[in-house]
């Protein structure tokens, strides 16, 4: 082999590392190791109880973008997770999506931290976690640290039980049970009449938002969350808009009682998440519903 032929293949060799090198951190970021030292970048902690999950590699987002690129070590970290909450089926898994106020949100969703939360869902969906068992809401953060555009901690994983219901009371009758203490507020299902978007603004659930209040005033790393349902009548279009209009009247009936808006979290699922079924007359009017409940 003559030396010019072996400068030639060096020399080739080192054009397609870079170029690839090039190719691959364009299209899906650049890996963790050539950024910074790893130690320096948030990494995947994921607990609850004894369940531990920790990997120095974490799943990373671009600036303005809810596209998650995830390295094969934090994907062995999420199927640990799903297979945890196969085995507990009293947990549910809360993903909050995290976003920067600087960011464009291009995403079907209302901000990116929805976006961002919904991704890793589907991503935890396809290695066979159950739908039902994950919860997504979204933050925005001031703190967010972006290291050459790219976004390492945008997500952050929360655990709860499942075995504290919502209180089903139509608001209709006028029988919202208000909250004894402000210790604890308890989680509470508003219903709605077919095909409205409003909610009725009784002497009840004054005295329960008043109690809600309070509570958020002593809890100042409290947020509300507002999840918005339909029964299935209807295009899943529609009703995945008629949802977020139901969450939205929540949103403002609250601003209006003097709760901040930087408090109070939305989110809407349509016909996608029903309580009962939609077979049924008493099913659909369970089903129409907006929830709220206190996150941390």
């Amino acid at each position: 082999m003559s030396r010019l032929f072996l400068v030639l293949l060096i020399s080739c060799l080192g054009i397609w590392l870079v170029g690839g090198s090039w190719w691959y951190a364009k299209k899906f970021g650049m890996p963790v190791k050539t950024i910074t030292h790893p130690s320096v970048l948030p990494v995947l902690n994921v607990m609850d109880g004894d369940f531990k999950i920790t990997s120095q590699s974490n799943f990373h987002f671009r600036h303005s973008s809810a596209k998650v690129v995830v390295p094969w070590e934090t994907e062995k970290g999420l199927k640990a997770l799903v297979n945890y909450l196969d085995k507990h089926s009293d947990r549910n898994v809360v993903l909050t999506g995290n976003y920067s106020p600087s960011e464009h949100n291009r995403t079907r969703y209302l901000d990116l931290g929805f976006a961002r939360a919904d991704a890793i869902r589907n991503l935890l969906i396809s290695y066979g976690a159950n739908k039902q068992d994950i919860i997504i809401q979204s933050m925005v953060r001031n703190d967010l640290k972006f290291n050459r555009n790219l976004l390492f901690d945008g997500l952050t994983f929360s655990f709860e039980k499942k075995d504290e219901p919502f209180t089903e009371v139509p608001l209709k009758e006028g029988i919202v049970k208000t909250a004894q203490t402000v210790e604890k507020i308890r989680p509470l299902n508003l219903y709605y009449d077919n095909n409205t978007d409003f909610v009725n603004n009784s002497p009840q659930l004054k005295d329960y938002l008043s109690n809600l209040d309070i509570y958020l005033d002593e809890h100042p790393d409290s947020k509300v969350l507002l999840v918005g349902h339909t029964d299935s009548v209807g295009a899943s279009t529609k009703n995945e808009q008629l949802s977020k209009k139901r969450a939205f009247s929540v949103k403002t009936l609250m601003e209006n009682f003097g709760i901040a808006a930087q408090r109070i979290m939305i989110d809407y699922q349509g016909d996608k998440k029903p309580l009962a079924s939609n077979s049924t007359v008493n099913g659909r009017k369970k089903n129409r519903r907006v929830e709220v409940r206190i996150v941390q």
